[in-house]
């Protein structure tokens, strides 16, 4: 999900802190706290700078000092949201952003990051009425659009994803990330030409998008072009050879067109990767049966069953 970043409030003496060791930022911000330890705007930037690090603890717990001296920081909770999310502390995180939107009710990326908060608990409907303030209060911000397509297709409600899949890319036509998951709900509605349309624009966007090949060589098996289906799947296994989803919808592509033994090694392939996958120890078993080696194929189903246990 998209996550609007914090903006923090500089001053003079800290314009350039992009252009600074982030490092010696801390030991700079450091000493100006044993300075001045109850101005809150500096905790607010060394916890930014933690951020920036990756201390997200560190990072929490200055922004948590900047609230206990100014209780309406709305930065402060705002970032410590950042990094709670971060943590996967997603009530926190909560708690956070629904505090810095009664300080400032007007603040979208608050509005976005809760309803991404909500996404990640499930809480699409919740999602949902976050990511439509954000629309009301910026009818422009592309990001927001996708965050609400994703949560909507999560319900199922296909015709409203792709609307709003849609709007992003009307919004901006190079948005890899609307096409690939507008392609998604079209796969999922069984319309494999218009999601195939899509995968093949956000291949055309991102040549290294992994997940545009394996989904799209999806739908072209689905339509029963499996060549076409195997290009893809191979090529999504050249960017990432560890797919374990690309060797198994080869390996059901190469099946289709009965060459058993280029089947029988994506299957293994995808039990190497994955010993618990029941599909690859069926499929695997399929095609040990049609090669008419019963041993192999009956151990292979037994496996497979007593996975499903």
């Amino acid at each position: 999900m998209g996550t609007d970043s914090g903006k923090q409030l500089l001053n003079e003496e800290n314009n350039d802190l992009e252009n600074q060791d982030l490092n010696d930022a801390i030991i700079y911000f450091t000493k100006a706290i044993e300075s001045n330890p109850a101005l809150e705007e500096m905790y607010v930037t060394r916890g930014i700078i933690y951020l920036q690090l990756g201390d997200h603890n560190k990072a929490i717990a200055d922004f948590t000092k900047a609230i206990e001296l100014e209780p309406k920081n709305a930065a402060a909770y705002f970032n410590r949201g950042l990094a709670n999310g971060e943590l996967n502390k997603y009530l926190e995180a909560l708690v956070d952003y629904t505090k810095v939107i009664e300080l400032e009710p007007k603040n979208a990326s608050a509005y976005n990051n809760r309803g991404n908060v909500y996404y990640e608990l499930n809480k699409y409907i919740k999602a949902i009425a976050d990511y439509t303030k954000v629309i009301k209060l910026d009818p422009k911000d592309v990001n927001v659009y996708n965050n609400r397509g994703a949560a909507n297709a999560k319900l199922k409600r296909c015709i409203k994803a792709i609307a709003d899949f849609t709007k992003a890319i009307e919004l901006d036509p190079k948005d890899v990330d609307a096409y690939n998951n507008r392609g998604n709900v079209y796969h999922e509605l069984k319309k494999y030409p218009d999601a195939i349309a899509d995968y093949t624009e956000a291949i055309e966007l991102d040549p290294m998008l992994v997940l545009a090949y394996t989904a799209r060589g999806n739908a072209y098996g689905e339509l029963n072009r499996h060549i076409e289906a195997i290009a893809d799947l191979t090529k999504a296994i050249e960017l990432d050879p560890k797919d374990v989803d690309a060797y198994n919808n080869r390996g059901v592509a190469y099946g289709e067109l009965k060459k058993y033994l280029e089947a029988l090694a994506d299957f293994t392939k995808v039990i190497e990767l994955d010993p618990k996958d029941v599909n690859a120890y069926n499929n695997r078993g399929q095609a040990y049966k049609s090669l008419g080696e019963k041993k192999e194929a009956d151990a292979d189903f037994a496996k497979a069953k007593a996975l499903e246990k």
